[in-house]
């Protein structure tokens, strides 16, 4: 038997009673819900303890693993009792917890690598980056017009060498394969324009329509309590300490040797404790 309330954060809880099984007629009370802690992450693990036992709930696959070997029983018993409603419940709060943890984690604690092509892509070529693209898990962010929802794809520009302020945002909706259309907005001066050099698959009356309503989000630029603003300088922070920890040059041009200072045996200065070549040095 299960019951469970995870929508409220001060009483948040999940309660099992096993009926059946080598642990049937025990309970389970869960009261301590968390993320992995890195922003940067990948993964959907959930971590859930009583207080004594602390489980990972891998809210993709619907399946439970326990952290001490001793527990492994208790995971299997615990994965088959939970079903799809709970699943789901715990989908959307390992959603809502990792979303706020990519916004609103200290800069200081985030750190994340750039493939080569990602870094000689944004400091050569003027490549910009998804902000889910450094942040797998963050919140999204969308409009409504005539009852039909429209996603904001936010891109930024790192180049440590530009200070454009702008945030480019690529309209979305589930019905195309393609953004509807794109366009800029300038952060110091909250301005928006519809970017002319790429493609709009929807009538200017709807364009209008969808601008309205991002411009009236704009009065207050949030994204559920972190601002565009505030998501520019935690990309250009993060990929300016991914260049210092690699001793690559922040004002690049064609022709520089894109090449590492550090050692490959001296301590990586990320503070990992491992040497660089087995850290940010891959």
């Amino acid at each position: 038997m299960i019951t469970y309330d995870l929508d409220s954060i001060e009483e948040m809880f999940l309660k099992i009673k096993f009926e059946d099984g080598q642990f049937a007629g025990q309970r389970i009370h869960f009261d301590e819900f968390s993320t992995c802690g890195f922003a940067t992450c990948t993964c959907y693990n959930l971590h859930i303890s009583d207080g004594e036992r602390t489980f990972l709930f891998q809210v993709d696959e619907q399946s439970v693993r326990a952290l001490a070997e001793e527990d492994m029983a208790f995971a299997e018993a615990i994965e088959a009792e939970l079903n799809d409603e709970v699943w789901d419940e715990l989908y959307e709060l390992f959603t809502l917890e990792k979303g706020l943890e990519c916004d609103l984690i200290p800069i200081s604690k985030v750190t994340n690598n750039f493939s080569e092509t990602e870094y000689k892509g944004v400091l050569t070529d003027g490549t910009m980056l998804f902000y889910d693209e450094v942040f797998p898990h963050a919140m999204d962010f969308h409009v409504i017009v005539d009852e039909i929802e429209y996603g904001l794809m936010d891109l930024y520009c790192l180049n440590p060498s530009c200070d454009c302020n702008k945030v480019t945002l690529q309209v979305i909706n589930d019905e195309y394969e393609e953004p509807l259309f794109t366009v800029e907005h300038n952060i110091k001066h909250n301005t928006f324009k519809l970017d002319d050099e790429e493609k709009v698959i929807v009538s200017n009356q709807k364009v209008q329509a969808i601008l309205t309503e991002i411009k009236k989000e704009f009065i207050e630029p949030k994204i559920k309590g972190i601002s565009y603003a505030e998501r520019y300088t935690r990309m250009r922070t993060v990929f300016k300490n991914f260049l210092t920890r690699r001793g690559i040059p922040q004002n690049y041009f064609p022709g520089t040797r894109l090449v590492a200072t550090i050692g490959r045996n001296d301590d990586c200065p990320c503070g990992s404790g491992k040497k660089y070549k087995k850290c940010c040095g891959k």
